[in-house]
């Protein structure tokens, strides 16, 4: 994936964060993977914050760049599934050092 897309990925993914209402502490945009570290308030659910970044990003991409969408596998660029962790068990700085690292390897 080329940088401007990167780039203009991740644009469309902070915006539609904040549009949510949800503070975004890290991203990172990796050539087949995504790392976001989000605060959610209680009136926003997990399952409706990634509709939203997966629609939102998808559309925007694809309208700004016509040839994405041939060369992606059935036309698809995020998959249906997803993952996704509270920090109950670690601290905040935990998780933004492991994202952060990850953009190094």
């Amino acid at each position: 994936m080329s940088l401007e897309i990167k780039s203009y990925c991740e644009l469309a993914l902070w915006e539609t964060a904040f549009k949510a209402g949800c503070e975004v502490f890290v991203l990172q945009v990796g050539d087949d993977h995504l790392y976001i570290f989000v605060g959610l308030y209680l009136s926003c659910s997990v399952s409706v914050l990634i509709s939203l970044l997966k629609c939102n990003s998808v559309s925007r991409l694809f309208l700004a760049f016509l040839e994405l969408k041939g060369k992606l596998w059935k036309g698809h660029l995020w998959s249906r599934g997803k993952f996704y962790r509270s920090i109950g068990q670690v601290n905040g700085g935990t998780i933004k050092y492991y994202i952060e690292k990850s953009k190094h390897q």
